[in-house]
């Protein structure tokens, strides 16, 4: 019986997997999450319906982990998962980005986000958190760090968005029609090997991100302009991870944020896309988890 159970348990499993691919990945990482002590848990706030991943082993530090445009939080930071669940409580929601691909979004804000963010921080009664923000979660997680000062430990921009906005309208505008098509190409340095069954249902959800795109950066350009003018006022000790090889935001951006927050680090890693959580998935833990360890006092501007 059990030779039989062999053969037929991963028989079935590889066909639920065909036919449901995205719902069998989203099972497989939230076991992922839940093995290193990071439950999927849903909280009513006073606006807004959360889903987030949360471990609070007792430990006194909070990292926020924010995800990019068109991800979630248990694709975009498994990778680091393992270095940071056992010396920090963790708190990493699905934000309004994630909705973006039901193309039900077109009113989104960042403010939108953010305001689900502090919600979800009171509703947890977390008062001070390290904040790693990758991408469009980048720009986020500066916002906030400028908007709620008291409540950033410290600063993490892993190929942030919200420098150079209008250049990046320009590259999205000629590929309205295959975003997601050249959002795939470009992201990964290189490509990562995943099998094309689960790469198309994703492509075409992304495909229309492409016409809301630059809608998108238009009603949020006053608040990268804002976000320009305000990175001054940044005083946590701030860490910038750039992937060299970055086409989505290239490292000249990386090196405007250098300038503009006084004190910070930038870390630039080799042979690295824009998805440096996946590329860089050798060093970049090991250079987050170095940060995050070391006392404020000992990174104080």
């Amino acid at each position: 019986m059990k030779k039989i159970l062999i053969i037929i348990v991963p028989l079935l499993i590889l066909g639920v997997i065909l036919i449901r691919p995205e719902k069998s990945l989203d099972s497989v990482l939230r076991a992922y999450w839940s093995f290193y002590g990071a439950g999927f848990k849903q909280i009513e706030t006073k606006s807004y319906s959360i889903g987030y991943f949360h471990s609070d082993n007792g430990n006194r530090e909070t990292v926020l982990l924010l995800h990019g445009l068109g991800g979630k939080a248990a694709s975009s930071w498994f990778t680091v998962l393992p270095e940071l669940s056992e010396k920090y409580n963790i708190v990493a929601p699905d934000l309004l980005l994630a909705n973006l691909t039901n193309g039900n979004m077109h009113n989104y804000t960042l403010e939108a986000d953010e305001h689900l963010v502090l919600e979800l921080l009171d509703s947890l009664k977390v008062k001070k958190v390290s904040i790693v923000g990758l991408s469009v979660g980048g720009w986020l997680a500066a916002k906030l760090a400028i908007d709620r000062p008291d409540l950033c430990r410290k600063l993490v921009l892993i190929d942030s968005a919200g420098l150079d906005t209008r250049e990046l309208m320009e590259s999205i505008a000629g590929h309205k029609s295959d975003f997601g098509t050249w959002f795939y190409e470009n992201i990964f340095y290189p490509s990562p090997p995943v099998p094309a069954f689960l790469v198309k249902p994703m492509l075409s959800k992304l495909d229309k991100l492409g016409p809301m795109c630059n809608e998108l950066l238009k009603k949020n350009m006053f608040v990268s302009q804002e976000l320009e003018s305000g990175l001054s006022a940044i005083k946590c000790p701030t860490l910038l991870i750039w992937g060299a090889e970055d086409k989505i935001i290239p490292l000249k951006t990386a090196h405007k944020f250098n300038r503009m927050i006084t004190g910070s680090t930038l870390k630039v890693i080799k042979n690295c896309g824009h998805a440096s959580v996946w590329d860089g998935r050798d060093k970049l833990p090991g250079i987050l988890g170095s940060f995050l360890e070391k006392s404020v006092s000992s990174q104080v501007k």
